[in-house]
């Protein structure tokens, strides 16, 4: 594989991108946390621009203050720009936050002296002419909308979200994993950025600076808020900060291996192509970073699921193309009881190339292998699952009540009562519309779904479905996916 190829697909993954510090003197061994204004900056101007990923409502409250603070720069030459590079190179997602975390001063908007310029190796969307441009556009509307009164005045609300993430992060000893489970980095920082306007879309970076340290940032949005509307976090944002910071470990040990994985990536990506394009990985490349990140991010979670949730993880990404998923995480928790052997993650690579050689030479035993066990595992939930004794409308009725202000359905047995699953198959139009919070009786054994129904009309949905059990019974056992159709007359 030379050296073009390997940048494209680094460039296209979505996942590797290099990128450099915005203080490079810390030294503190910790992730460092914080809301930076070059992020912000950049999120508001593409905000302006009315880019979908930037303009996010998650923070009604901030959001507003953006919106009417900024009202009368709506039409600024950096508003334009833009939204004009969106629409020539698609300028958007993590092309802008890739740009901000490259600039040193926000006061005068200067790219640092990386050992690589961004847009050779870190996204092909920029170009020195488009940087130079934004740049100075981005430093007028700085100055023009005096910006950093903004950010000074909302440091509350901002230092108020970073203690959020840093408390959960220490709870869930995210440093601590990442330096045991990988192995100690002298020469590397990481650092979360929060992007307070970015919602649910999350980004990483990279760079080797040009005194050769290296900096990786994880980027996630703020999606959740709380009972005060104040930003939220929960185990996803954790899950989601090590899955990045954990491609900067991966990524370049598959890109140091490639030669020996090549082969391998190209014989086991031909079977997940649909899969993996629907994922939007075009390359076997990415395809092996994302297998060994995502089962590096299940074996964090090991600590904190239990064994349902775990096997609820992993037939997750089995569910998204990744076929050899549980064999790898099984080839991972062998990593962590044998660290003598194997004192950091480099050290254990071999044995990874060596599975995916092994899995890409007996691909189509393996594939028949994980149907055969597919099929064993419904076999298994079916001898046990609870049963539907009755529906209310039944279940093919032709004639069903519009008027109906409850969907009943009697189980043989008592239920979890704060678990379950509807399933939305087709158009939205012909799923029932739920008006309140769907609930058990005093029995559990009758659910109760408040609906509005609509005359004439024909609804399907699914009660459970294939990757999603949450009708279950006292005993864990699952509800076999049922499809629900009636017709009101």
């Amino acid at each position: 594989m030379n050296k073009i190829q390997i940048v494209l697909a680094l460039l296209l993954s979505g996942s590797f991108h290099l990128t450099i510090a915005q203080n490079p003197e810390i030294t503190s061994s910790k992730i460092e946390v914080k809301v930076d204004p070059g992020i912000e900056l950049f999120s508001t101007i593409f905000r302006l621009a009315g880019l979908p990923e930037y303009y996010q409502n998650e923070l009604p409250e901030y959001v507003n203050d953006i919106e009417l603070y900024f009202n009368s720069f709506k039409d600024h030459p950096v508003v334009k720009y833009a939204r004009q590079l969106d629409t020539t190179v698609g300028m958007g997602y993590n092309a802008p936050m890739e740009l901000a975390v490259h600039i040193s001063d926000i006061g005068r908007l200067q790219m640092r002296e990386t050992q690589y310029p961004i847009q050779e190796y870190h996204d092909m969307r920029w170009d020195q002419a488009s940087i130079d441009k934004f740049l100075k556009l981005a430093h007028d509307f700085a100055q023009e909308s005096r910006f950093m009164n903004f950010f000074k005045n909302h440091r509350p609300l901002y230092e108020f979200t970073e203690n959020k993430l840093k408390k959960l992060m220490k709870e869930n000893d995210v440093w601590e994993w990442l330096q045991s489970f990988f192995g100690p980095t002298s020469n590397t920082q990481f650092f979360v950025l929060i992007g307070m306007q970015n919602g649910a879309n999350n980004y990483t970076c990279q760079v080797i600076l040009s005194n050769g340290k290296r900096e990786v940032y994880s980027i996630p949005g703020v999606w959740m808020k709380d009972a005060q509307s104040k930003p939220a976090f929960n185990q996803y944002t954790i899950n989601r900060i090590v899955h990045e910071f954990s491609h900067s470990f991966i990524n370049p040990l598959v890109l140091n291996s490639a030669d020996e994985l090549e082969n391998a990536g190209k014989t086991i990506y031909a079977y997940v192509e649909d899969d993996m394009e629907r994922e939007k990985y075009r390359f076997w490349t990415t395809m092996l970073y994302e297998s060994i990140v995502r089962a590096c991010e299940i074996r964090f979670n090991n600590v904190q699921a239990d064994s349902v949730m775990m096997n609820q993880l992993i037939e997750e990404e089995i569910r998204y193309g990744f076929l050899w998923m549980r064999k790898l995480v099984c080839l991972l928790e062998k990593y962590e009881n044998q660290r003598n052997k194997y004192p950091a993650f480099e050290s254990f690579f071999p044995e990874i190339i060596t599975f995916f050689n092994n899995y890409a030479r007996n691909i189509v035993a393996e594939i028949d292998e994980l149907r055969a066990a597919e099929r064993k595992k419904w076999a298994f939930i079916e001898s046990k699952a609870p049963k539907i004794l009755s529906m209310i409308p039944e279940n093919g009725a032709k004639n069903a009540d519009p008027n109906l202000r409850e969907i009943r359905i009697t189980f043989d047995r008592p239920m979890q009562s704060s678990s379950y699953s509807m399933i939305m198959y087709g158009s939205s139009d012909n799923y029932p519309e739920i008006i309140g919070e769907i609930r058990f009786d005093s029995t559990r054994t009758k659910c109760l779904i408040p609906v509005k129904l609509k005359p004439d009309k024909h609804y399907i949905f699914g009660l459970n479905g294939e990757y999603s059990l949450g009708f279950r019974d006292e005993s864990n056992n699952a509800l076999v996916p049922v499809i629900v159709k009636f017709k009101t007359y």
